[in-house]
């Protein structure tokens, strides 16, 4: 997937992607914010639209997959096959929650060392 630019591609990143998104504030709102939603209603709106639009084009895809003989999307395996996915979006969150608790309420010292060990947010 992360050598290719084609269709295929664009398509399993759309799907990717939002799948990613929903599943890490699902989980992230039940493990730390007891099941409390986190957020705003219209971003939800936005997010449960473009799961429609994820299941759309799966939907879409398969139908041509089969009248092809192509390999068809399982959603619910593509799902969970994103775990590592799903773990890093949430790390970089809480990175990001850190850094950001930090520079409020830490030294300068804290919060640079914090950034440091998380490249991914801008350290080294």
């Amino acid at each position: 997937m992360k050598g290719s630019i084609g269709p295929a591609s664009v398509r399993q990143q759309f799907i990717e992607a939002v799948f990613v998104l929903d599943v890490a504030i699902t989980q992230v709102a039940n493990e730390r914010l007891n099941g409390q939603v986190m957020l705003f209603r219209d971003c939800g709106v936005k997010l449960k639209e473009q799961l429609g639009m994820a299941e759309q084009l799966s939907e879409r895809f398969n139908s041509l997959a089969r009248a092809t003989g192509a390999a068809e999307i399982n959603l619910e395996k593509f799902r969970n096959s994103l775990q590592k996915e799903i773990d890093h979006q949430i790390s970089v969150w809480i990175s990001l929650a850190r850094v950001e608790a930090l520079s409020l309420f830490g030294t300068e010292e804290q919060m640079h060392g914090a950034m440091d060990q998380y490249p991914s947010i801008g350290g080294t």
